[in-house]
Formats: C-alpha cells, structure tokens, sequence
C-alpha cells in the first residue's frame, strides 16, 4: 500500500463517520526509526495528536511489510482503530455513540442498496 492509497483509505472511512468527516486527520506509515522504538511493540497504530478543539489529528500506523510476528491485522482495521479513539476519547459518550451508530447503519443501508 503507499501513502496515496493510505490517506485515500483514510477519507473513504472519515466520510462514512459523518461525526469526524469535517476533521483536518493527517495520516502516515511509521518510519522503521519509529518501530524500533518501545511504543511500537505490539502496537498496529498510533493517534500521535487530537486537538478537538481545532478538529485536527494525526495518526501513525505500521506498513504491513513491517508486521513481523504480529498477526495480520488489515489497514482499514487499523485505520478505523485510530479513528474510533478520536470518536470515542474525544466526543462526548451520546455524540460518540450516536456517531457509530449512524455510521454502522449507514453502511447496512448501503449494502442493502448495492444488493437490489
């Protein structure tokens, strides 16, 4: 996956999740420098910076080249991890709530509209 297909993968789910989708998310791999490093021991993504505030974030994740012994983990799940902690940690719990569920039933409508 490169960089491009990964902020694509990034506006595809923020555009879903209705609640963040006017946030300014920067999102980039993890440089091998940076996976050496502690915190990245078992450990898929990262949100280095949330200012609710501002609605700006940034997220870091791993390339999954640089999985190891980790179990495969996909770039979406990842993507989405990252995205549920700007949701869940930095909303208030009903606006949280109320967003993922929006954006789960959105997506079942879709599928049921892509399936008639």
């Amino acid at each position: 996956m490169t960089p491009q297909e990964l902020t694509r993968t990034l506006k595809r789910w923020q555009k879903r999740i209705r609640l963040i989708a006017a946030w300014n998310i920067s999102i980039r791999f993890a440089t091998p420098e940076e996976l050496a490093t502690p915190i990245w021991e078992n450990t898929y993504g990262i949100l280095m910076y949330c200012d609710e505030s501002n609605t700006t974030a940034d997220i870091i994740i791993r390339h999954p080249d640089y999985y190891g012994d980790l179990r495969w983990y996909s770039v979406d799940e990842t993507v989405l991890h990252e995205l549920g902690h700007i949701i869940v940690d930095h909303h208030k719990r009903e606006t949280a709530l109320n967003g993922i569920a929006e954006a789960m039933y959105g997506m079942r409508r879709q599928r049921k509209t892509n399936v008639t």
